[in-house]
C-alpha cells in the first residue's frame, strides 16, 4: 500500500499535472486550429485526471486513518481562494466564473488541510458539469454549525445520478451501480467528501439549485471535530 500511494504521488499525480501545464504553454495556435482544439483537449484531459488522482491518494490516506486531524482557528476566504485559485485555469478554458461569496471575517475552528480537499473536491466537481456558468461558493453560521455552500449554474444531475450521489454520501456507494461512460455517475470526489466531512463530525446535503445547476451544502461543527 505504501507503494501503491509513492506510485500515485510521484508517476501519476507530477505527471499528468506537467502534461496539463505542457499543452497549455504551447496552444493559442491561431494558425492551426486543429492543433490548438486538440491540445486544449489534452489540458483538459489531464486536469480531470489529475484531479482523480489527488482525490484517490486522499481516499486512501483516509482508509488507512493516516489522517491524523489538527484543529485550530482557519480562516475560510482565504482557504476557499485557494481552493477556487486550483481551478482557475481549468474554469477559464470551460468559460466559466469562480466565486467566493465566504464574508472576509469568518473564522473556524477545524482541520485546515481536510476542509481544503473537501473544498477542492466540491469546486471540482462543480467546474466538470459547468459550462460558461458561474460556481460559488458561499458560507454562513448557523445553529452552531458553520455551512459552506457550493453551487453551480450547470445543467444539474439526473435523478438516477442525484440517487447515487446520496447513496455514495449515505455510504450505501455501489447499490445502485453505475452507468459506463457517464461522467455524471463517477462519484470518487463525492466518496472524498462525503468521508472527510464525517470525519470533522460534519454532514453533507446535494440537491438542485433554484433556476438549475447543483447545490451541496456542508455543515461542519464550529467547535471543531472531536478527538482534535
Amino acid at each position: 500500500k505504501e507503494r501503491l500511494v509513492s506510485i500515485i504521488s510521484h508517476d501519476i499525480v507530477t505527471p499528468l499535472r506537467f502534461i496539463a501545464r505542457v499543452a497549455r504553454s504551447i496552444g493559442g495556435r491561431k494558425d492551426a486550429p486543429e492543433l490548438e482544439a486538440n491540445l486544449r483537449d489534452i489540458a483538459l484531459s489531464s486536469d480531470k485526471l489529475h484531479a482523480n488522482a489527488r482525490n484517490l491518494l486522499s481516499w486512501i490516506k483516509h482508509q488507512e486513518g493516516r489522517i491524523e486531524l489538527r484543529a485550530m482557528h482557519v480562516a475560510l476566504n482565504p482557504l476557499v481562494e485557494e481552493a477556487l485559485d486550483l481551478m482557475r485555469s481549468l474554469a477559464s478554458s470551460k468559460g466559466d466564473t469562480l466565486v467566493n461569496d465566504v464574508p472576509l471575517d469568518d473564522v473556524l475552528r477545524t482541520d485546515r488541510d481536510v476542509v481544503l480537499i473537501i473544498v477542492q473536491n466540491l469546486v471540482s466537481n462543480a467546474v466538470n458539469y459547468s459550462r460558461n456558468g458561474e460556481v460559488r461558493v458561499r458560507g454562513k453560521q448557523e445553529d452552531g454549525h458553520y455551512e459552506l455552500c457550493g453551487c453551480d449554474t450547470g445543467p444539474g444531475m439526473s435523478p438516477k445520478a442525484l440517487a447515487h450521489v446520496r447513496d455514495i454520501l449515505s455510504g450505501r456507494r455501489g447499490r445502485r451501480g453505475t452507468e459506463h461512460g457517464d461522467p455524471e455517475m463517477q462519484g470518487l470526489g463525492y466518496v472524498i467528501i462525503g468521508e472527510l466531512t464525517a470525519l470533522l463530525n460534519g454532514t453533507v446535503e446535494v440537491g438542485e439549485r433554484p433556476g438549475g445547476g447543483t447545490l451541496v451544502s456542508i455543515r461542519l461543527p464550529l467547535q471543531g471535530p472531536s478527538g482534535a
